[in-house]
């Protein structure tokens, strides 16, 4: 037999080891571990590892959410919310005689659940905004907005009534409502934007007992127990968006009224996700409720689930007669524009209601010069009707003339609502300006130390939007959308 050698690190010849026939299974264990290949090792350091870590993340986020949203469907009952999708009309089926079975256990689980993630989501820009008022702590400027400190002080009188009346529904919705139209009147970091997702979600609290007892009685959640408001339901569709005296509304009504107000606070809050969870709630009691799926559709857009947004728009635009959603229109077109498919028969599908309605609403116009409000409402109609035939014949036709005509139609009603030029008025409108932005009016830490704003300007489907929504989210930022005080400007 020959013997082999082996260089040490020495460089000198090392004879072989003796074979010792005790351990020989462990040298055949051994012999089988070989060394991978240089080209294999290569592979894994710098192909195989890199790739893992930058796909696992991605895999785990994706897992999570899709075990939030099972549980959530499987928790709150959403599959009780159906659509006929396949239909051009699309319209959610109506309630039958039997009334929603909810589980007021698991939906005041889910309201703690909301609860927790709004106070997770704000908590660091509380910590902000306390650091920030402990250093520049100072009095409030004489030169403060009039109207938003009138604001705050009815604010404050309707949190002291709340305070001393906690289980009172109406005094509870009443500053609910109040706080939102703040957050929607002042843009200055949603300062009372946690208040107002508390306040209706303990007036949901207080709700949902009360529907309990009912159904225990035998009673009817829906129905409205005033005969002049039931006719009136009966008359518009039996929705009733159109009675806006709480006191009038069934409970179920209610529930879907506060719900759907909620998921307006946390769209304001871009908390997207979970608003569309308040309108699915809001939808339980009120499968047709117009308010709550022209909301979600706008959501939906915003999520990029086009297709669950063409659904909610066709159904509102099917069921709302008297044409109070207008903005549904230029939705559907905005999701025409974007993915014509998920839209069933397309185009069509808008074009034929706006065919059928701009001359009825251009009538309505032509005769309402006696009554300001309702020609200023069927000119924001028909601004927003022509628009949407502007965006047909430039996208889907690529007819420049028609889309011309049709988009200087809707400029010439937006502009109808627009008082003449006044130089007192403008005068006034200034120095109002002027007067609200003095140093105070924003909460102390809000806000940027430079005195210049941030403008974001592009064409249309550039991506503005977004780029607004990703500075929103900021917690040192708040986005105002797309204002319209540039185009007053210019027309100036």
């Amino acid at each position: 037999k020959k013997m082999t050698s082996e260089l040490n690190d020495d460089n000198e010849v090392t004879p072989p080891a003796p074979k010792n026939e005790s351990n020989e299974e462990c040298n055949k264990d051994v012999a089988e571990l070989k060394p991978l290949p240089s080209i294999g090792k290569a592979f894994l350091i710098y192909a195989v590892i890199p790739l893992a870590l930058f796909i696992l993340p991605e895999l785990i986020d994706r897992i999570l959410k899709m075990n939030f949203t099972s549980s959530a469907t499987a928790l709150f009952g959403l599959s009780n919310i159906t659509s006929t999708s396949s239909s051009s009309t699309a319209i959610i089926s109506s309630p039958d005689q039997r009334r929603p079975n909810v589980n007021i256990d698991r939906e005041l689980q889910y309201l703690q659940n909301m609860k927790e993630n709004t106070r997770r989501r704000n908590e660091q820009q509380q910590q902000t905004r306390e650091a920030e008022a402990k250093r520049n702590a100072q009095p409030p400027s004489m030169g403060r907005n009039s109207q938003k400190q009138k604001m705050d002080d009815t604010i404050a009188a309707a949190r002291k009534v709340f305070k001393n009346n906690p289980t009172d529904l109406f005094h509870t919705l009443h500053l609910a409502d109040l706080l939102r139209n703040r957050d929607l009147t002042y843009h200055d970091g949603g300062s009372v934007r946690e208040e107002a997702v508390e306040t209706y979600q303990h007036a949901i609290e207080i709700l949902l007992p009360r529907r309990e007892i009912l159904l225990n009685q035998g009673l009817s959640t829906n129905e409205l127990s005033d005969p002049e408001a039931a006719q009136w339901v009966t008359e518009h569709g039996g929705d009733e968006f159109y009675i806006f005296d709480y006191r009038r509304k069934s409970v179920d009504g209610l529930l879907c009224v506060v719900y759907t107000s909620l998921g307006k606070v946390l769209y304001m809050a871009s908390m997207f996700e979970d608003a569309v969870g308040a309108m699915n709630q809001a939808l339980i009691y009120k499968p047709n409720d117009l308010d709550a799926l022209n909301q979600r559709a706008s959501t939906y857009i915003i999520l990029g689930k086009y297709k669950e947004a063409a659904e909610d728009y066709v159904s509102t635009l099917a069921l709302d007669k008297s044409r109070i959603f207008a903005d549904a229109f230029t939705g559907l077109a905005k999701v025409l524009t974007a993915k014509e498919e998920v839209v069933p028969g397309g185009w069509n599908t808008l074009v034929s209601i706006l065919n059928e309605h701009i001359p009825n609403v251009l009538l309505k116009w032509q005769q309402s010069s006696n009554t300001p409000e309702l020609r200023s409402r069927t000119a924001d109609h028909l601004k927003r009707m022509h628009l949407a035939m502007f965006q047909y014949y430039d996208v889907k036709v690529n007819d420049t003339d028609l889309a011309w005509m049709h988009l200087e139609k809707a400029q010439q009603f937006k502009m109808s609502t627009v008082d003449p030029f006044n130089s007192n008025t403008e005068n006034y409108r200034i120095k109002t300006i002027i007067d609200i932005f003095q140093p105070g009016i924003w909460t102390p830490g809000v806000g940027s130390d430079s005195i210049a704003p941030i403008f974001v300007i592009g064409f249309v489907r550039s991506g503005s939007t977004l780029l607004e929504r990703i500075l929103d989210s900021h917690h040192l930022i708040a986005g105002t959308g797309e204002g319209g005080f540039i185009l007053s400007f210019c027309a100036c």
